[in-house]
């Protein structure tokens, strides 16, 4: 399958809300044809001039704003992880030949339970977060992310690991850490309310 890619040094995943401000002209007319004919596009981390071999799709979720001379500031979700097996320049445009991941399934209920739980902990004691009926029904290692800033490392080591259980393994003792020392309570950042 082909896609349109964004090369940025931050990484995408699915249900991430990330805030672009769209100034090049070859993708503002990605994003223009994007917004035309409801596509995606995918973002892949470009970090010291190495591109990874894994992203994931997005899609437009909001035009905040369209500046007279084209540039746009816009909102996009995270979709689809992807895998890059090969990539061409067209029309300035690097596009990728992807393969998607299967949609990975919890095999062990209760480890995700265990890992939701701790998480609740860290908003209970860190956060200040009064929605917790919201934050009890998250179903998925990638829906506990929205309120930690990780280290892109981290991230790319979520979204390149194709097992949702080992994702938990990972998660796991990210959210011990943040439990064991109070100094680790700087990596949760709620996203800007703006962002909607």
């Amino acid at each position: 399958m082909k896609l349109e890619l964004f090369p940025l040094n931050i990484v995408a995943y699915p249900t991430k809300k990330i805030s672009l401000h769209i100034f090049e002209e070859k993708y503002k007319k990605l994003v223009k044809t994007c917004i035309k004919n409801d596509k995606e596009f995918g973002i892949i981390l470009n970090h010291e001039n190495s591109l990874e071999s894994v992203g994931c799709s997005v899609k437009i979720h909001k035009l905040i704003q369209q500046y007279s001379d084209g540039r746009m500031d816009i909102i996009v979700i995270g979709e689809k992880i992807f895998k890059l097996n090969k990539k061409k320049l067209v029309n300035d445009i690097l596009v990728g030949d992807i393969d998607y991941f299967p949609i990975s399934t919890i095999s062990e209920k209760k480890n995700f339970k265990a890992l939701r739980e701790k998480y609740l902990q860290i908003i209970i004691s860190f956060a200040k977060e009064n929605d917790l009926y919201h934050h009890m029904s998250k179903s998925s290692t990638f829906e506990l992310l929205d309120i930690f800033q990780l280290p892109i490392q981290i991230e790319q080591l979520l979204i390149s690991e194709s097992n949702e259980d080992n994702r938990i393994l990972i998660l796991d003792k990210y959210f011990s850490l943040i439990l064991k020392n109070e100094n680790f309570k700087n990596s949760i950042a709620y996203l800007d309310t703006d962002i909607n």
